[in-house]
């Protein structure tokens, strides 16, 4: 078993806000212990996040995981 933790910045250059939609393979058995943006359990090995870019701007999503194989 173990954890990693990740940082994932997202950028966006258009004059409008945007929605984009995250997709982290995790293998193993695996659990979110924390994370900046509420996640939902796609399949048995994807995390998927759907987070609002603002115009212009950019949005960092970090997440710690605990994977056991």
């Amino acid at each position: 078993m173990f954890e990693s933790s990740y940082e994932i910045i997202i950028k966006n250059a258009k004059k409008e806000r945007v929605m984009v939609t995250i997709q982290e393979p995790i293998p193993g058995e695996w659990k979110i212990l924390k994370e900046s943006h509420p996640s939902q359990k796609a399949s048995s090995n994807t995390s998927l996040w759907k987070i609002e870019i603002p115009a212009e701007g950019k949005t960092t999503l970090t997440y710690r995981v605990q994977v056991k194989y």
